[in-house]
């Protein structure tokens, strides 16, 4: 009776293990683009920060802000405001996730960390994103232009990074 007891008790444990996995992870998945969502995004560049093995490395923090959602909204619907989301969401995977971490803030902000080996984002990975962007307005063939207004910054990872405080939130959530 009692190992009848034990195992089940095991058996609950391991789905209750499961399900909170499941939680965790759609708690930072943004639903529509299938990237990461704020909240999973801090908690992707947190561990980075936190991580001896990654001080010293070079990075570059991207900011961005989908052109025209609004008006692709109030022109061609909500439902067409969705697929630029989601084509964003595609380009920055496609031409950064291999080394960073790739976001949706909320509405039409995307944020992404790189990891890189060199401090060249506006010779070697804008050129890039640009190319693939090019690519999936083609193939998509929209009466608008999908594109985004980014802004970035590159550094050194390092313990002490100024981005620690100001970006990276220092209180656990």
């Amino acid at each position: 009776f009692l190992i009848e007891g034990q195992k089940r008790s095991e058996q609950e444990l391991q789905k209750a293990l499961k399900d909170n996995e499941y939680l965790s992870n759609i708690s930072k998945i943004d639903e529509l683009s299938k990237i990461y969502n704020r909240r999973g995004f801090y908690s992707q560049v947190k561990e980075i920060f936190n991580n001896p093995k990654m001080w010293g490395k070079r990075a570059i923090l991207l900011y961005g802000d989908l052109d025209g959602l609004k008006r692709i909204n109030d022109v061609y619907g909500h439902d067409e405001g969705d697929v630029a989301i989601q084509a964003i969401a595609e380009i920055m995977t496609e031409a950064f996730s291999s080394d960073g971490i790739i976001s949706r803030f909320g509405g039409d902000e995307y944020a992404a960390m790189i990891i890189t080996t060199q401090m060249e984002f506006e010779h070697v990975l804008l050129p890039s994103f640009h190319h693939i962007k090019n690519g999936v307005n083609a193939k998509l063939n929209k009466p608008y232009t999908i594109d985004i207004s980014i802004g970035y910054e590159e550094f050194i990872i390092t313990e002490k990074s100024p981005l620690v405080g100001f970006f990276i939130p220092t209180a656990t959530s």
